[in-house]
């Protein structure tokens, strides 16, 4: 390779660089939880992945799980690395001159934007109680510590503490208003990795199955980043003076600009509005700490069952534990270990609890215990048990405290 073809910008680190942007694009493209992936995604990427699994005999199913590290998520990604191998292939072809700076200012502003994308829904999911709504779940809190997952561990972690919740929601908010000012991009793209870094290692020590997007996150930060690499070396490693700020990304006329100022900070102006009042925001947070007490709400520890076939129903299993949340739901945790979820009407006007098929059970509230008797899956059923509220365990009512005379480790 001369000197010619290096200065026209045909080197293979840039050649590398220019996969690396084609591989950036792709992947936002075929991004579900984005407005345009609910068609790419169904409609182009979906098919494609299909029909290239299915050629080295890999059968992907529809899971609809939840999770981002499927089979398919897999498979998925392994088919946006091939095809854009054949773009950029095509393209070394077909048109050697597309500029490599022009690729990076498109590059740059499509990365900035997929980060403040994400950064904002997933921040502010926990800045509100929306990502771990309701804290540590009665069904957390009744199981044994070793019967939970490294994910369960993880999510409990986070459910027990909301302001640690709502510190690393403001520090993943920050990093998404940051990058949508050109003049606070750097310190947005700083703090972001530092934030996609901590989630990516959390997913990858508690296996939390979103591995593959959190390295993607990280992955579109860390690019970010690059674009600062001299300013970050010079101000760290050496006593030279540090370059002016480049403004990179897509630059438009003057008129534009003034559009997209004003139509950003219409954008943090409804960002602000959201913490002060929105439905999902502190309005929400606000009415659910003022809901009224429902009377059978807690975790109820059953002392005494009766039921068919000595002490068993007739599916032969026996209640241990209780839990009621609301009047609409009941969680049964049964003596081998297994649970289930009823949908239930409770009426605290009649006392009753009905399944609207052929269970229906009264209940009567004494001093310290609940006596429960009626019907139940054909069975006649007798059932007193002692509620637990949240608060009656040691992991809530312990509290803060700055004193301790002696570590309280349990």
């Amino acid at each position: 390779m001369d000197s010619t073809e290096l200065e026209k910008g045909y080197s293979w680190a840039q050649r590398f660089e220019k996969l690396v942007i084609i591989y950036l694009i792709t992947y936002v493209a075929a991004m579900q939880m984005t407005p345009w992936g609910f068609v790419t995604e169904p409609f182009l990427f979906k098919p494609i992945t299909k029909f290239l699994a299915g050629l080295i005999g890999i059968e992907i199913t529809g899971s609809g799980s939840g999770s981002g590290d499927t089979t398919y998520d897999y498979c998925k990604f392994v088919t946006l690395i091939i095809i854009a191998l054949l773009i950029w292939f095509v393209l070394q072809l077909l048109s050697k001159n597309i500029s490599i700076e022009k690729l990076r200012k498109y590059s740059f502003t499509i990365a900035r934007y997929f980060l403040i994308y994400f950064l904002l829904i997933y921040g502010f999911s926990k800045v509100f109680p929306l990502q771990f709504r309701d804290g540590l779940s009665y069904y957390s809190l009744a199981k044994t510590f070793g019967e939970t997952s490294p994910m369960g561990l993880l999510w409990n972690f986070m459910a027990h503490s909301r302001p640690f919740t709502f510190f690393v929601g403001v520090a993943e908010v920050s990093a998404g208003i940051f990058l949508i000012f050109r003049r606070t991009s750097l310190i947005g793209s700083l703090l972001s990795c530092a934030v996609m870094f901590n989630v990516f290692l959390l997913n990858m020590c508690f296996d939390v199955p979103v591995k593959l997007f959190s390295a993607h996150l990280l992955f579109f930060s860390l690019y970010l980043l690059y674009f600062y690499k001299v300013r970050i070396y010079k101000f760290l490693l050496t006593s030279e003076s540090i370059p002016e700020m480049a403004s990179y990304g897509i630059h438009w006329s003057k008129e534009a600009e003034k559009v997209i100022l004003i139509l950003k900070r219409i954008f943090v102006f409804i960002l602000v509005s959201l913490i002060i009042g929105s439905p999902l925001g502190l309005g929400d947070f606000i009415s659910s700490n003022k809901k009224e007490n429902f009377e059978l709400e807690g975790l109820h520890n059953i002392i005494n069952f009766e039921g068919y076939r000595k002490n068993k129903l007739l599916d032969g299993k026996k209640w241990l534990k209780v839990i009621f949340r609301n009047n609409i739901g009941m969680n049964i945790l049964f003596d081998d270990e297994t649970k289930e979820y009823l949908t239930v009407n409770i009426d605290t006007s009649e006392n009753t609890i009905d399944d609207g098929s052929d269970g229906l059970l009264h209940y009567n509230i004494n001093e310290d215990t609940i006596q429960i008797n009626g019907m139940w899956k054909g069975d006649s059923l007798s059932i007193r048990s002692i509620i637990k509220l949240k608060e009656d365990f040691l992991l809530n009512s312990r509290g803060f405290h700055w004193i301790n005379e002696s570590p309280f480790n349990r």
